[in-house]
């Protein structure tokens, strides 16, 4: 049960990471650029786009924005 729960925790990270990246790309902004106007480092945001790192709510938010 435990399992299940962490591997769909580890597929919806990957899943959000996965648009992060894609529209980044649309908009045509580099990791450091996006990361820059976020105020973390590329690295972390490498991390978030890899589904390595959980997105907290409030880092969506500022990445929708």
């Amino acid at each position: 049960m435990a399992g299940s729960r962490a591997i769909a925790g580890m597929e919806e990270r990957r899943l959000i990471g996965r648009r992060i990246r894609r529209r980044r790309l649309f908009l045509k902004q580099t990791q450091a650029g996006l990361a820059r106007a976020l105020g973390v480092t590329y690295q972390l945001l490498q991390k978030y786009e890899a589904g390595v790192n959980r997105v907290s709510k409030a880092r969506l938010d500022q990445i929708a924005s």
